[in-house]
């Protein structure tokens, strides 16, 4: 019988591997889907109104102003939905949002491409591997008191391991 892995971080694949000698590295594992997908921002070709606000709601989280945030999702909705074989070419997330958010504050901006990715297709948040600021945006009602309390069981192994949010997934 094989062990049951939990998404946690108490998880065999999330203890610190041990070497031999100290290496100058650090290593992290990290889950695409417990990102904010930005391929959410449009849903069959148009705007999806719970992720732009979601989007925006991180996007100001990190530092930047409502009206950049805003100015991103109409520059990266717009990127979407281009159909020109240039604009279908992979475009690394840090670059988009980059172009995005040209002579932005580049540390909220870094802040923010670490929290996001760009994945194929529109997807759920792993609400498992995903951070604090991240699930508070993309759930938007739940008080922030409760966020983090649930939030904590998670990290003590406590509640599912198979948990996606949407927005109405924690109320």
């Amino acid at each position: 019988m094989r062990a049951q892995l939990a998404t946690v971080l108490q998880g065999r694949w999330a203890q610190p591997l041990q070497l031999q000698a100290p290496l100058p590295v650090h290593l992290q594992l990290v889950d695409a889907q417990g990102l904010f997908n930005l391929r959410n921002l449009l849903r069959e070709g148009r705007p999806d109104s719970v992720a732009v606000a979601s989007f925006v709601q991180l996007c100001t989280a990190q530092g930047l102003g409502r009206g950049e945030c805003e100015a991103a999702v109409t520059y990266l909705q717009a990127r979407l939905r281009d159909d020109s074989w240039s604009a279908q070419a992979p475009l690394p997330r840090e670059d988009a949002l980059q172009l995005a958010l040209a002579g932005a504050n580049a540390t909220a901006v870094q802040a923010l491409v670490q929290r996001t990715v760009m994945l194929p297709a529109h997807t759920l948040l792993n609400a498992n591997t995903s951070d604090a600021s991240i699930v508070a945006a993309t759930v938007g009602s739940v008080e922030p008191a409760r966020l983090q309390a649930l939030l904590g069981e998670r990290d003590r192994g406590a509640g599912s391991s198979t948990a996606a949010t949407s927005p109405t997934a924690c109320t």
